[in-house]
């Protein structure tokens, strides 16, 4: 059958009705046209037949039941594609939600894990530290022991001289007196040494102590009492270290003037000597 096209004016409210009617009916344009213009037919054809009137309306009524059915159907089908598509958009809007979400998440854990990078780099400039310190005191407690056995060195050879003049010069009993006594101040000057080396040991475990329980701590305060803990730290080492060596060296200047008294009173004694033969 060949087609034409029809064109006629209609109000903007009629359109929309019968844009509506037709979407919801399922069919074509056309289609829905037709249907439209069969029920004119069967109303005109009612009027026009009067003999089959009584049929037509019945036929109408079981035909109204099925347009009624099938009204229904196509309203429910339109209320539940509206029903989906308001469920599909729920769930667009919770995709991009969760997409945000994800996006946040993964922002919050690379932040985490550039800072526990950064942590980890903090501790193990701390350990580089520390070991540094350790290393420092290692080597300060290492030439304290070496000036401690040049001074017992000297010292031993102090005391050859004293026992050698012994008997000659028993006049001198003062001056082993004062050596005795530096020797002693010597013991107890190692016997410091010995405490000053057990207290540096005592901080270098309370100082790694400290520095395990810093690292539960914020950054901030562990940071600054790193800080205060190193400057003491140092500060307690120097120290030490400044008083013992300092001792041992009052003491071999001591023991160098002592020893250039002696000398001095020998040289002294054997002319002396020489002069009474």
């Amino acid at each position: 059958m060949a087609e034409s096209t029809k064109a006629f004016k209609i109000s903007d409210e009629l359109k929309t009705k019968i844009n509506t009617t037709i979407q919801a009916s399922g069919l074509q344009d056309k289609e829905w046209i037709e249907s439209v213009t069969n029920l004119w037919v069967m109303q005109d054809v009612k009027i026009g037949l009067p003999n089959f009137k009584q049929d037509i309306s019945e036929l109408e009524l079981h035909t109204k039941r099925i347009n009624e059915l099938v009204i229904n159907m196509i309203e429910r089908a339109a209320h539940e594609k509206e029903e989906i598509s308001r469920q599909v958009l729920e769930l667009s809007t919770e995709k991009n939600e969760l997409l945000q979400k994800i996006d946040f998440m993964e922002k919050e854990i690379k932040a985490q894990l550039k800072a526990n990078e950064e942590a980890d780099i903090h501790h193990l400039k701390e350990k580089e530290e520390s070991e540094r310190l350790i290393r420092q005191m290692e080597e300060a407690t290492w030439h304290n022991n070496l000036l401690i056995q040049e001074y017992k060195e000297k010292n031993d050879t102090l005391m050859g001289l004293v026992n050698e003049y012994k008997a000659a010069y028993e006049e001198k009993n003062s001056l082993k007196h004062e050596v005795d006594r530096l020797n002693q101040t010597l013991v107890t000057l190692k016997g410091e040494l010995e405490h000053n080396v057990q207290a540096v040991e005592a901080l270098k475990k309370a100082h790694k102590d400290e520095l395990e329980r810093m690292a539960e701590k914020k950054d901030i305060e562990r940071e600054r009492e790193r800080l205060t803990l190193q400057s003491d730290y140092q500060n307690k080492i120097q120290s030490l270290s400044e008083e013992s060596t300092e001792k041992i060296r009052m003491l071999y200047e001591k023991i160098e003037q002592l020893h250039k008294e002696y000398q001095a009173e020998i040289a002294g004694l054997r002319e002396r000597l020489q002069g009474e033969k």
